[in-house]
């Protein structure tokens, strides 16, 4: 019978801690660049090549997009900013 290894086969960075950490970094990577995903994305740790992609993928979660929408309701509010302004 072989023995099970107890050593996990995940690459670097791809745990669920790791995938919550970048998931912050890009939620204040795209309010910070004014809402450019690819470089929020490029911010947050994710390849060049892939940055658009994975971009894309972010804001596509609900969660994701509730968060960046509370948090610039919070700067706005914090500012006082108004569309009149």
């Amino acid at each position: 019978m072989a023995k099970k290894s107890s050593k996990s086969n995940a690459k670097p960075g791809t745990s669920k801690q790791a995938a919550a950490l970048r998931r912050v970094a890009f939620i204040e990577a795209y309010i910070v660049n004014n809402g450019n995903a690819t470089q929020a994305a490029i911010e947050a740790g994710y390849s060049q090549k892939t940055a658009r992609q994975q971009a894309a993928r972010m804001l596509s979660d609900v969660s994701i997009k509730a968060e960046i929408s509370e948090r610039q309701q919070r700067l706005a509010k914090r500012f006082e900013l108004r569309t009149e302004d």
